[in-house]
């Protein structure tokens, strides 16, 4: 049986952190370790997670690395390399595990070639349920490079099926294959959207395989902080980075065939979430929103970006294989 390590970046919400981790020692598969890694400046957190240290520290080992550095990436990377055991759980401290959701996880390792498994993260906000249309596909990209996640969303069907990405609060990696992908440094690490696809394209692109199990649940709460310092906002900024992420990790993994099609798509056509030209001409005739254009001018400076960082990364790593994409 796989050992696992637990880690659970957090940051100002005490309060979520606590139920997230006694969440933990109610599996009926425990984890082998619970790494929480914390900033050295958020002194609340970290009496809290003194405390549960003294509280329940006895049974299933917790750490507490910190970081000084702000972003969502750098308390990862930090939780990854402190992790020991076989396979490392990432887990958000604003979400609660159903009791099964790790003898689950686990259940997929059986298959020597799985190197990730995640599930679906069942939505809260304000304490109330979102419901969601029910999607057919999850995690997939389509032949001209959209990203298809719905790992959020009710699914018709709960058998595990093959994944591209995980839901980064809801997955695990086997650690030597985690560690030997690593993360990419071209990701920013204030606003990492994205890190998910990109350590995903990384691993199956290795010709490993990920599985997303629906039946691997957690309730995620989408808690707020006082201040923003691991997730994007939305201002232009995290506009800029969102496209610029994209862009930068399709190109970088897709097929070379595939990159014109994405190209076209992403440029030309788009969507509401992510403006192309199409799009963005129609959200003008349909909508008053008065940031429209300057969201606009946002995501075409990052998608420039992304285009032209992809292409560096692909001249300084012409053997890197794109994957069965």
């Amino acid at each position: 049986m796989v050992s696992i390590s637990v880690v659970v970046p957090t940051y100002q919400r005490p309060d979520y952190l606590e139920k997230c981790v006694r969440s933990l020692f109610v599996q009926t598969h425990l984890p082998d370790e619970i790494i929480l890694v914390s900033r050295d400046s958020d002194a609340p957190t970290n009496v809290r997670i003194r405390e549960l240290q003294r509280e329940l520290g006895g049974g299933i080992p917790i750490y507490n690395p910190q970081v000084s550095e702000p972003g969502f990436l750098p308390p990862l990377i930090k939780g990854m390399g402190i992790a020991r055991m076989d396979v490392v759980v990432f887990f958000d401290d604003d979400a609660e595990a159903f009791p099964d959701w790790l003898e689950r996880m686990v259940s997929h390792y059986a298959d020597a070639s799985v190197a990730g498994v995640g599930g679906r993260c069942v939505s809260y906000y304000e304490g109330r349920l979102l419901q969601f249309s029910a999607a057919s596909r999850v995690s997939v990209i389509t032949w001209y490079g959209d990203n298809i996640g719905n790992m959020y969303r009710e699914l018709t069907f709960e058998h595990p099926v093959p994944a591209t990405h995980l839901m980064g609060g809801n997955s695990s990696y086997r650690r030597h294959v985690l560690q030997s992908v690593g993360f990419d440094p071209y990701l920013n690490k204030d606003v990492a959207v994205g890190w998910e696809l990109d350590i995903g394209l990384s691993i199956i692109g290795r010709g490993h395989k990920l599985i997303f199990d629906p039946l691997a649940r957690v309730n995620h709460y989408t808690a707020p902080r006082e201040t923003v310092g691991m997730r994007p906002g939305h201002g232009q900024e995290s506009v800029y980075f969102m496209a610029r992420n994209m862009v930068y990790i399709m190109g970088k993994h897709l097929p070379y065939a595939r990159k014109v099609f994405f190209f076209i798509y992403t440029f030309l056509i788009g969507k509401r979430s992510n403006l192309g030209c199409l799009s963005f001409l129609v959200c003008l005739l349909l909508s008053r929103d008065r940031t429209l254009l300057d969201r606009f001018r946002a995501t075409m400076q990052g998608k420039w970006a992304g285009w032209r960082d992809a292409a560096h990364y692909r001249r300084c790593h012409p053997s890197i294989n794109s994957g069965p994409l």
